[in-house]
């Protein structure tokens, strides 16, 4: 007993290994990307809507049946979660992105036993990348199904519309419309007509007098802006005798109605490249108005009467590098000053400080400069910061800033700080403070090359869909021109929501409610109502929840999820002291109509993506040869499927963790022990 106890301590001190084989098989995996989006229902009445329905889940129960791994997932907008046996697909998507299904589709399965992917769509793609040279596709043959009709049918159609987002009070504001019409048989005429606000705005009659192929005309309206908030406007093209699909004769939209342009004066020391670079941030949008003066290149004459009239007439002043040591220039600063106006003072490197000065703000250059990018600086809650400006910062030309000493008082709060190479530094490079009843609004940013860094986002800026977004630098400044020029709000009950929206889109709300000295007040109870404009016996009734951080000054948040397109009012209504106060304001929700146009379907490009896949196009999914579409299918399937994968993992452990041997050694000595005690004794 003693020896194979000693025999197993030797063992474990040798340490040997001992090995583990695990093994996983995994059998051929099949999908099924379904289009759901509603130009697929569109050209199909509901009898042949439930046969597509039926279609899909007979081939995944057939392909499930072989044995494959089925998943059948429904695409519009986005992929969606894969649909259960019991599941019924919802043709109602607003929007189709293919590319992005497909590009989905080959993430997700990705290093998997993928054996093909069953593609059932109408080839009509109108969101994100372009399936067919855009997209990565999945490792594994397309078998291609064309829903939908290939020959274009008779039809009228607004196919765009082209309007300024943004009009003023009582000014006139222009409207054009495309209208299409398709397999018009000879001469005739159709009234186009504008609607704002409920009301006929125009008309327009539109005639020809023969119809070779398609038509297609511009039609422009002006029309006027008579209220202040949201108008929603439309435009209708009367249909045709018999026309089987009217849902795209009409198309909606609408317009922010602004009682005047925020006035921006620009006044610079001298020439500088910066500038130019600010005055650009406004120029893309109808909200403001710039204008610049410099102090070195103006004229002597009559400048200061006429710079008198352009401080009354601004809503914010911006000074750059003032003051300069002229004596115009420090003119020009005391002007500014004096108007109690907001200001945004922006300094570059090297210009002289001795005669710099703002409220709680001491600079001390050492005249030195280093190179820094933009930097995130924590909790900002006086505006939103563009987030290109700080996730892409590496990517953009450094500014030029100088060192030595920027103290700022708490009044002041820093919206970006100084990122030296990747490190932050914590120092300020753009900071802003309210209004304290004496000082006006102000701002502070400093540092040399904002225009590089402006034109270097321009440069990779790309146009999604024909609208252009707004770069973040121009957004940073227009941001923060709003805060500069908006008045100071002491309401205890705020609400901000969307002005606009599409209905893809969910509808979210903020709210803050505070007491009588305007601090935060918890435990809120703040109820919402929405109602329709357009349908006067549909109301929405919503109820906040309270945040359980408070780091960005939002205490209370709602989301509505996704509503039907037209306008509303909201009326937002909570408990304070002792009674309810209520706040109101109107949205519009914009009706998606790309999926209603008069486009065939596209079969040609799911032959495409077939042959690159070397998949298999297998033509386009009636009733009468579904069954015969059915048993291809799974016979490419049995054809083609690929041999289970089998998954190893070998795994090594040691002897010694094995506590049972440990047990038995021990049992052994302890036998060992109790016989030679009783028997021969120690």
């Amino acid at each position: 007993l003693r020896g194979l106890a000693v025999a197993g301590i030797v063992l474990l001190l040798i340490g040997p290994l001992m090995k583990h084989l695990a093994r996983e098989v995994e059998p051929p995996q099949a999908a099924i990307l379904l289009d759901t989006s509603a130009s697929i229902a569109l050209d199909a009445d509901s009898a042949e809507v439930e046969a597509l329905s039926r279609f899909v889940l007979d081939l995944a129960d057939a392909l499930s049946d072989q044995t494959f791994t089925t998943s059948l997932l429904p695409f519009a907008a986005t992929i969606d979660a894969p649909l259960p046996p019991s599941g019924t697909p919802r043709f109602t998507g607003r929007q189709t992105d293919l590319g992005g299904a497909l590009e989905n589709l080959a993430y997700r399965y990705e290093g998997r036993n993928l054996a093909g992917v069953v593609v059932l769509t109408d080839g009509r793609s109108n969101r994100g990348v372009n399936p067919e040279f855009g997209a990565r596709l999945p490792l594994a043959p397309l078998l291609t199904v064309g829903l939908g009709d290939t020959t274009r049918r008779a039809d009228r159609s607004i196919d765009r519309v082209d309007w300024n987002r943004i009009a003023y009070l009582d000014n006139q504001f222009p409207v054009e419309a495309v209208v299409a019409l398709h397999g018009e048989t000879g001469p005739g005429s159709a009234q186009v007509t504008l609607t704002v606000d409920g009301e006929v705005a125009g008309r327009e009659l539109l005639t020809w007098s023969s119809a070779k192929g398609s038509i297609v005309r511009r039609i422009p309206f002006l029309a006027t802006a008579a209220r202040v908030g949201n108008l929603p406007c439309s435009i209708t093209v009367e249909p045709a005798s018999g026309e089987r699909i009217t849902a795209n004769n009409r198309q909606t939209f609408s317009i922010e109605v602004l009682e005047k342009r925020r006035q921006v004066l620009i006044l610079g020391a001298a020439p500088h490249p910066d500038i130019a670079t600010i005055r650009s941030a406004f120029a893309g949008s109808d909200r403001y108005s710039t204008e610049v003066r410099i102090a070195g290149i103006s004229p002597a004459s009559g400048i200061l009467g006429k710079l008198d009239d352009m401080i009354e007439d601004a809503d914010l002043i911006i000074l750059h590098d003032l003051p300069a040591s002229s004596t115009r220039s420090q003119d020009w600063l005391a002007q500014a000053e004096a108007s109690g106006k907001p200001r945004l003072h922006v300094l570059s490197a090297g210009v002289e400080t001795t005669n710099f000065s703002l409220p709680g703000i001491s600079l001390s250059p050492n005249g030195l400069t280093h190179n820094v990018r933009p930097g995130g600086a924590g909790p900002f809650d006086l505006f939103e910061i563009p987030e290109g400006l700080i996730t892409s910062r590496e990517d953009l030309p450094p500014l030029t800033c100088p060192m030595g000493d920027l103290i700022l008082s708490p009044a002041w709060r820093t919206a970006l700080t100084r990122s030296l190479g990747g490190l932050n530094t914590g120092d300020a490079l753009a900071t802003f403070r309210d209004g304290d009843g004496t000082t006006p609004k102000l701002g502070f940013m400093i540092g040399t090359g904002w225009w590089r860094l402006r034109t270097a986002q321009a440069a990779r800026f790309e146009p999604s869909f024909g609208d252009p977004e707004t770069l973040p630098f121009d957004a940073f400044m227009q941001n923060a021109v709003q805060f500069l020029t908006s008045e100071d709000d002491v309401r205890q009950f705020r609400v901000t929501g969307p002005r606009r929206v599409d209905e893809d889109l969910a509808i979210e709300f903020k709210a803050e409610v505070y007491d009588a000295a305007l601090n935060p007040m918890p435990g809120a109870e703040i109820l919402l109502t929405l109602r329709s404009l357009d349908r006067p016996d549909d109301s929405f009734d919503f109820v906040f929840t309270e945040s359980s951080t408070v780091a960005s000054g939002v205490r209370y948040s709602l989301d509505c999820g996704r509503l039907p397109a037209g306008s509303y009012t909201w009326t937002a209504r909570t408990l304070l002291d002792g009674r309810w106060t209520e706040t109101t304001g109107e949205i519009t929700i914009n009706e998606i109509q790309v999926e209603y146009a008069s486009d065939p379907a596209d079969h040609a490009l799911l032959v495409r993506l077939a042959d690159r896949t070397d998949g298999q196009h297998l033509g386009r999914l009636e009733g009468a040869n579904a069954a015969d579409l059915a048993a291809s299918i799974s016979a490419w399937f049995t054809a083609h499927r690929p041999p289970d994968l089998i998954f190893e993992e070998i795994t090594f452990d040691e002897i010694i963790e094995w506590e049972w041997i440990g047990l038995i050694i021990l049992a052994l000595l302890t036998t060992e022990w109790i016989v030679r005690r009783r028997t021969i004794g120690y």
